[in-house]
């Protein structure tokens, strides 16, 4: 499922239903975040890639530490969020 790149520090990692898709995925030194170019990665910051790339670079520890301390709106914020913007957006236009 995985196989080492070329690029220090980065890990390769397969699309398990898609193999012929894969994902580059390495880890920020400073902060333990995992940068996967997937879209589960970039909307939650949490993806299968990102999970098996750490395992495989042996960081899963730090790379968890760093996703404990994020904190992601809940529905009920976003809604609320959403539903204030469309309010707004609704208001201007007449």
């Amino acid at each position: 499922m995985l196989s080492k790149t070329t690029i220090p520090g980065a890990v390769r990692v397969e699309n398990k239903e898609k193999p012929e898709e894969t994902f580059l995925v390495r880890q920020d030194d400073n902060s333990g975040r995992m940068l996967c170019p997937c879209c589960m990665n970039s909307h939650n910051k949490i993806c299968q890639h990102a999970v098996a790339a750490a395992v495989r670079m042996e960081s899963l520890e730090k790379y968890l530490a760093w996703r404990s301390r994020q904190r992601k709106p809940t529905i009920e914020e976003r809604v609320k969020k959403y539903a204030k913007n469309w309010k707004e957006a609704k208001s201007k236009k007449g």
